[in-house]
């Protein structure tokens, strides 16, 4: 299988924003207007505890493999060593690898993944603003907002993004802070259908005040069915 980094222009069917759905009377998720942050969640803090657990198949591993990786360590280590010094070296080291124990295997998986929730961050997005789940789940049932963002300036921002494809089997294979994001990735705030005026007046003049150049619109609920109207 062959791994291919590809820039956002690129990626296919990439939306023109993406939305993050957020409650204005909680004061940490006030903060993506207030102070222009977004919260990066540890891979630890998601409710499905097996997102982002994409562990290291060691146990994939062949005899070829380990004795290659071997090979590879051994010329970081050793560069001045001959060819036939790095493969004897690799040869020995191979017949002994902690690679071959079940184990280890299980304990290095483990380390490995702690390593991984302890430096990223993972901001989760969507493409649909109209989603009646999500505005009653993280928006307080339409009391709440969702802001639009710009992904090209919003990922090349924060280092990189793109689409979650969710599978029945996970395939053989972002710590915990909060970061600024530039005001030009800002595109629209939509208000829930029940957010009082007030409160839409209060949005409205903070963004004023960090001075993003934002387009306003309003959920309405007809039946089971969100509309998103320009205000």
């Amino acid at each position: 299988m062959e791994v291919r980094k590809i820039t956002i222009d690129e990626a296919p069917d990439f939306p023109e924003i993406v939305y993050k759905y957020r409650k204005w009377d909680d004061i940490f998720q006030k903060t993506i207007i207030t102070e222009k942050t977004v919260f990066m969640a540890k891979p630890t803090d998601f409710e499905d505890k097996k997102d982002c657990k994409l562990l290291k198949r060691y146990d994939l591993m062949t005899n070829q493999d380990i004795f290659n990786k071997y090979v590879d360590l051994s010329k970081e280590a050793n560069p001045t060593w001959s060819r036939q010094q790095h493969r004897q070296h690799a040869k020995t080291m191979s017949k002994n690898s902690p690679m071959k124990n079940r184990n280890y295997i299980k304990d290095r998986q483990e380390q490995d993944f702690l390593e991984f929730d302890r430096r990223f961050g993972v901001l989760s997005l969507t493409a649909n603003p109209s989603n009646l789940k999500m505005w009653n789940k993280y928006s307080d049932d339409g009391k709440g907002f969702c802001v639009g963002f710009n992904p090209k300036i919003m990922f090349s921002f924060l280092g990189g993004g793109g689409k979650v494809i969710y599978h029945e089997k996970l395939p053989d294979i972002f710590y915990n802070d909060d970061f600024h994001t530039e005001k030009e990735a800002y595109k629209e705030i939509v208000f829930g259908w029940d957010m009082p005026e007030s409160t839409i007046k209060e949005i409205k003049d903070t963004c004023s005040n960090q001075n993003l150049a934002i387009e306003f619109k309003k959920a309405t609920k007809q039946n089971d069915e969100i509309i998103i109207i320009s205000i």
